[in-house]
């Protein structure tokens, strides 16, 4: 199993001020004595995260301290979630052969979109079976997770969002209407484990209008990002201090300053 950042309070992504910076290095080809070449190092783009975390209990304190020790400090790498990021890759691609379907479902592109994306899909079902159309992702199950989608309908029909693990499935039943709405769910439902599949749900016969879909590890959603072949999972995330300060303010309430690293694909 990958190793995780702690999610260390259900629903909450982030604390305030969250400063995320993304570093590009620039190479220069000597030229003539007038002119130089200058091109983007695409293999060395970074992104790096300073969190501020104030009010940690024990328990929280003891998983962030545990993490760290046992990457060694900065040598050891981690998988990191994005506070602010969309977890879900190509989130206005349903055609990308990293969302599956089932047997029965077609998938086009669809003539309008919702203001918060560039482009949205049609979903039609086959008469008679419901049709499902996902995402897997190598994710914890003991999180706190968030779907969201835009969807709409020509007519009013079933929707299903949902969240499945080895554990179990849960699931969020809408009904569309014909403008474009934000439709979300989340929960903490199950013990540790890792993989979960996010996706929708249609009944037989039924076509229905999705884009800007979006996992997150919050309680309500936050504005939209569109993702393409890269998600908000960072897999190569390392602790950027040789050690952790810690401000013990009370008992039970413990603060400090992090610098997490990783490299920026995608």
């Amino acid at each position: 199993m990958s190793v995780f950042f702690p999610q260390l309070r259900p629903g909450s992504a982030l604390q305030y001020p969250l400063r995320k910076a993304v570093s590009y290095r620039t190479v220069v080809h000597p030229g003539d004595a007038v002119t130089n070449l200058r091109s983007a190092d695409d293999g060395d783009r970074r992104v790096e995260w300073s969190l501020h975390l104030r009010g940690l209990n024990d328990a929280e304190l003891a998983s962030v301290q545990s993490l760290y020790r046992a990457m060694r400090g900065s040598h050891g790498e981690f998988v990191f979630l994005d506070p602010g990021g969309n977890l879900l890759a190509r989130s206005e691609d349903l055609l990308a052969p990293v969302w599956s379907k089932s047997v029965g479902l077609s998938v086009a592109a669809a003539e309008t979109a919702p203001s918060a994306a560039e482009a949205a899909f049609a979903l039609q079902s086959q008469a008679g079976q419901s049709a499902e159309l996902w995402q897997s992702l190598a994710l914890p199950t003991n999180y706190h997770w968030l779907l969201s989608v835009y969807a709409r309908a020509a007519v009013p029909a079933p929707l299903t969002l949902v969240l499945r693990s080895v554990h179990g499935e849960q699931q969020h039943p809408v009904t569309l209407t014909q403008a474009w709405r934000r439709y979300w769910f989340g929960g903490l439902w199950w013990p540790a484990g890792e993989g979960i599949d996010v996706g929708l749900r249609l009944p037989g016969n039924t076509a229905a209008e999705a884009s800007a879909l979006q996992l997150e590890t919050q309680t309500s959603p936050a504005a939209y990002k569109r993702t393409t072949t890269a998600n908000g999972a960072f897999t190569q995330a390392r602790f950027l201090d040789d050690e952790l300060h810690v401000t013990t303010l009370a008992p039970n309430c413990h603060q400090m300053n992090l610098r997490i690293g990783a490299p920026l694909a995608g």
